[in-house]
């Protein structure tokens, strides 16, 4: 075998390590195409460079057509991936002359000996003239992205090398094609080329690939940094709307208790004077007793606010748990005769607490009531989100400014009220993931809603 064979073999040699190697870059990120096509490309071009030193060796014309159709064949492959490489190294589309199958149809006819004249002896793997024509076009189709990187390499660092290769490699096969149609020995310039330019593109992609990854670990760190500049910022931010509603409760609080304690201190200071009648000493203690329920109530309801929900979600039927709930309103205002409470029937069922959701639906009718509501029903309608439970009431409504704050904890419109019903239904609701909506009606009344995960 001659040196000329011997290096091309090296050459193969290489080409195929490289196909495998960006082969299996391409399983580790998926995303870049261009490991995918790079690999194809060393494949084909390793494969052109083994028949070019089998043709170089052959022993007769005859074997030496067969690996030139080869060869012709894996230029062939290689010219139809040839601008999908360019454009995806200098990151931008390419201009074609012609087609890609233009490459494909190229590599079918080599293969099938058509472009090369088994029965020449002037020259090994003479070609017909089939052969220089669509070596010609094949040459027509790969120079404008030959062209178009070696523009590139004029301003873009580290593309020279697999310009000037790919210019040669063009070059260099038109000198042997027309060798070859003059009948004299082709010099095989272009295999040499190519295999430069693979080696020069390998080294790019490479270089890229770790410059790629070097900054997306630099990016990670300054990701790493922000989110936890971020998270300070939030731990601050917390810290202040901690402090800011904890002042807000203490305020709440105070004002809260500040008047049931004076109407207290008032009435001790009445029944210590010696002219307070008997009548007036009942009355006294009445009001005694009234503000100090008031406080129990204040007291109870900010513990039950505070205190963490025990959660048991089961399968609930709605139909049932609404008309619980009618009976336990009716208990606690001793039914009054003058307030309508209707529950439309319904087969729905949905996932939650039975407890929590009975005392949240119990809060939002006795909101109802002591808006002088005279009529209120409970409806159930099925939508996108799960099941809606609607409250509606011909109540006194709600203005546009009670509406905005009208689940804020202590936010009451009621002189005797202590703010914490809605609170307390809206913590409910947040705890089943579910969603609370209020709406006025007209001419008069509110919309309740209560949206919660329908069960199977």
């Amino acid at each position: 075998m001659s040196i000329h064979a011997t290096l091309l073999v090296g050459w193969s040699g290489t080409l195929g390590f490289l196909a495998v190697w960006f082969a299996l870059l391409a399983r580790l990120r998926p995303e870049e195409r261009l490991f995918r096509v790079f690999a194809g490309a060393c494949l084909s071009t390793g494969l052109t460079m083994l028949a070019t030193a089998a043709l170089l060796a052959a022993p007769n014309a005859a074997l030496a057509a067969q690996w030139r159709s080869f060869q012709l064949a894996g230029l062939g492959i290689t010219a139809v991936m040839l601008p999908d490489l360019v454009s995806g190294l200098l990151q931008r589309p390419v201009p074609r002359a012609l087609p890609q199958w233009v490459g494909v149809i190229f590599g079918v006819l080599a293969a099938s000996g058509v472009l090369v004249d088994p029965l020449a002896s002037r020259a090994s793997g003479q070609l017909t003239t089939a052969g220089a024509t669509g070596t010609a076009l094949l040459a027509l189709a790969v120079a404008p992205a030959t062209f178009a990187l070696a523009r590139s390499a004029l301003t873009t660092r580290g593309l020279g090398i697999i310009a000037v290769a790919l210019v040669v490699a063009l070059v260099g096969g038109l000198a042997d094609m027309a060798r070859l149609v003059s009948s004299h020995s082709s010099w095989e310039l272009a295999p040499h080329s190519l295999g430069i330019a693979a080696l020069a593109f390998g080294a790019t992609l490479m270089r890229r690939a770790v410059s790629a990854e070097a900054e997306l670990e630099r990016s990670s760190a300054l990701l790493v940094r922000a989110l936890e500049d971020v998270r300070e910022e939030e731990r601050g931010l917390l810290e202040t709307r901690s402090r800011a509603a904890l002042g807000e409760l203490a305020a709440v609080i105070a004002h809260e208790v500040r008047n049931p304690l004076a109407v207290l201190r008032n009435a001790a200071s009445s029944l210590r004077k010696p002219t307070t009648s008997s009548v007036d000493v009942e009355t006294l203690v009445e009001i005694i007793q009234e503000e100090t329920r008031r406080l129990d109530e204040l007291g109870r309801s900010l513990a039950r606010y505070a205190e963490p929900l025990p959660f048991r979600p089961e399968r609930i039927a709605v139909d049932a748990l609404l008309r619980d709930v009618v009976v336990a309103v009716s208990r606690a205002h001793e039914a009054p005769p003058d307030v309508t409470l209707e529950v439309v029937p319904t087969d729905e069922h949905v996932n939650g607490d039975p407890a929590l959701l009975r005392q949240a639906f119990v809060n939002v009718v006795d909101n109802a009531i002591r808006a002088s509501a005279r009529a209120i029903v409970l409806s159930v309608v099925r939508c996108s989100e799960g099941v809606r439970i609607d409250v509606t009431d011909d109540g006194e409504g709600m203005s546009d400014a009670v509406l905005e704050r009208a689940r804020d904890p202590f936010f009451t419109t009621r002189a005797t009220g202590t703010g914490l019903g809605l609170a307390l239904v809206d913590k409910v609701v947040r705890l089943h993931r579910g969603a609370l909506a209020l709406a006025r009606r007209t001419p008069r009344g509110t919309v309740v809603s209560i949206t919660l995960d329908a069960a199977s």
